[in-house]
């Protein structure tokens, strides 16, 4: 059979005719015709050469128009608050809007505040501009930078837990799973991952952008109230009403040490976790890389428990509020776990009935500054705010009426706002002690941002309302829940 390469490529090509003759001619012929016309010249070559010894021709082809180069395209890269990158590219035809839609939908960053920043510039969504017009060109670098946005997070009879925007309320995502109702629900301190308590005694960790449950931590033999992740969330501690508490690695979903406590709080620098219990007379230090006792810290006195605590300024020390007559607030060095000062809110003691004791509450600024405190009983008319590393009192909130029910500071600890029995919730200056605002209302459960506030009323409400610490209007009402709401707050 005759061998034959055809011409291809760029520049000249070559190729190798052997004798033929009869039908293997005229099929020959037939090849030859339909080559290509500008290729003439090589067709009468090869015409002169048949049954002749074979001959190499070679076929000039036609050089082909060069392709157009197409745009470079523009890097966008995403900075997550963890420090994770991402890069993906668009086109400069693309316009801010559509950009931001294709982020959303690549990375689900909803639960993030999101800034799409060329240069020292950040390009506004308000503007439907295209990179083009807005002066960017081809292989131009972005940057998209995702910082944590405020969250209100909620736990309900209803069996879920809800996210939503802490600015105008919107509701984002619903987390269902639980066969009881939830009555804790928190985020994790990077915003990845959503916990749940509820009272089928399991506690669920949730991806908080896909709302699809990651692990399930079941064993405990009574409700858990509260949960504290490591900042990794690797580790997870789990407490309950009734006092026992657990660490379980996260991943495997196992037990790793079972201890006894009711709530627990991370460091400043996330390297230890602090658990106590308002029916023991000592708080505890554990690692957070492996759930490993570190030390511990005894309560004075006569105290019976630690009603709440606090990691201090750098983490150097903790506050511990402890449960006694006086409402005593005592500071202790975590290196040698010894007390270095303390101080009584109450000068004239609670005598007799431990439910009377245990009616003072205690709420710490977020650096453990400052702490506010007040009576749930009707005994104090008062609250008062304390500076922990004097043990001063240096504002006696005048309009925070009786029976306290609730007390809490604002994200940045410029802002307290309390709950009373009185129906009243007021929002005072943390620095001067003055009520900016005093609000009429049936509120007992209270949670402060920076600038909002939220407010759950008596009763077995199915809904609280995001308010505005300025001005004191309600900014939406979060609705949807079809049970009561147990627990809320802002992240």
């Amino acid at each position: 059979m005759p061998s034959t390469t055809t011409p291809g490529g760029y520049g000249d090509s070559s190729f190798t005719c052997a004798p033929a003759c009869g039908a293997s001619r005229r099929a020959e012929q037939r090849q030859l015709d339909s080559v290509d016309v500008n290729h003439g010249s090589g067709v009468a070559a090869l015409q002169e050469s048949a049954g002749r010894a074979a001959a190499t021709v070679h076929v000039a082809a036609v050089e082909p128009l060069m392709p157009v180069e197409p745009p470079l395209p523009v890097k966008v890269t995403v900075k997550y608050i963890s420090g994770q990158m991402q890069q993906f590219d668009c086109v400069t035809e693309d316009s801010v809007v559509s950009l931001m839609s294709k982020v959303r939908q690549r990375i689900q960053c909803g639960i993030f505040k999101a800034q799409l920043v060329h240069g020292a510039s950040v390009l506004s969504e308000e503007h439907n501009k295209t990179l083009k017009e807005l002066g960017i060109g081809d292989d131009a670098c972005l940057q998209l930078i995702l910082s944590k946005r405020s969250l209100i997070v909620t736990a309900s009879r209803d069996k879920t837990a809800r996210l939503w925007d802490g600015c105008s309320g919107e509701h984002l995502r619903s987390f269902e799973g639980h066969r009881q109702p939830v009555n804790f629900a928190s985020m994790s301190q990077d915003g990845s991952m959503l916990v749940t308590a509820s009272f089928d005694k399991s506690v669920k960790l949730w991806d908080i952008s896909s709302a699809v449950c990651l692990q399930i931590l079941a064993g405990h033999d009574a409700v858990v109230s509260s949960v504290c992740l490591s900042t990794d969330c690797a580790l997870a501690l789990t407490c309950t009403y009734k006092g026992t508490a657990r660490f379980w690695d996260t991943v495997s979903g196992h037990c790793v040490h079972s201890l006894c406590a009711q709530y627990g709080t991370v460091s400043p620098n996330g390297d230890s976790i602090l658990t106590w219990s308002k029916r023991e007379r000592s708080a505890d230090l554990w690692s957070a890389s492996d759930a490993q006792s570190i030390g511990r810290f005894l309560v004075l006195g006569d105290s019976t428990g630690v009603d709440s605590a606090c990691f201090f300024g750098d983490g150097s020390s903790v506050c511990l509020h402890l449960i006694d007559p006086h409402s005593t607030i005592a500071v202790y060095n975590v290196t040698d776990r010894q007390c270095t000062s303390f101080f009584r809110t109450l000068q004239q003691p609670l005598a007799g009935r431990l439910g009377d004791i245990r009616a003072v509450r205690c709420k710490f600024s977020s650096d453990g500054s400052f702490a506010v405190t007040g009576c749930g009983n009707r005994m104090e008319e008062k609250a008062f705010v304390w500076d922990v590393r004097t043990g001063e009192c240096v504002h006696c909130l005048e309009n925070s009426s009786m029976s306290l029910t609730d007390v809490a500071f604002s994200h940045d600890d410029n802002f307290i706002v309390t709950a009373s029995l009185s129906s009243t919730v007021c929002v005072f200056e943390t620095h001067s002690g003055k009520c900016v605002r005093t609000m009429h209302s049936t509120g007992h459960k209270v949670s402060l941002s920076s600038s909002l506030f939220l407010v759950a009323h008596q009763g077995a409400a199915k809904s609280v309302t995001l308010h505005d610490v300025s001005t004191g209007d309600g900014v939406a009402e979060l609705t949807g829940h079809t049970d009561e709401i147990m627990s809320f707050g802002f992240h």
